[in-house]
């Protein structure tokens, strides 16, 4: 975590405050998060705390996506197909200037 500046007028209803910190242990699966809150010695509510955490997961697999949409009320659909371990992908969806959208799918293949 981190420390939030607090502007001087105590005027601070929310913010965002974040952190990182690595974990070096294979199979490490529960982490213990300490959150000290300091009000300047006023009484303060906190309504509420949210953490979030990431974590490497296996590699990500092929992928087809299907987009359709109605366009002058006949439904059309186009499908990309993305290769697995693509670290970007970008591509134009061909469709006319009024159209409405009907879904997107994706496809692990």
């Amino acid at each position: 975590m981190t420390e939030a500046d607090v502007p001087a007028d105590n005027e601070y209803s929310s913010g965002w405050m974040f952190g990182r910190r690595s974990v070096g242990h294979a199979g490490v699966k529960l982490a213990l998060v300490r959150a000290h809150f300091y009000n300047g010695g006023s009484p303060a509510g906190l309504i509420e705390a949210q953490f979030y955490g990431l974590r490497r997961t296996a590699s990500p697999q092929s992928v087809q996506l299907t987009y359709g949409w109605l366009e002058d009320g006949q439904p059309r659909r186009f499908e990309e197909f993305v290769l697995s371990d693509t670290p970007e992908h970008s591509f134009v969806v061909p469709t006319g200037s009024r159209i409405v959208d009907d879904f997107v799918r994706i496809e692990v293949k």
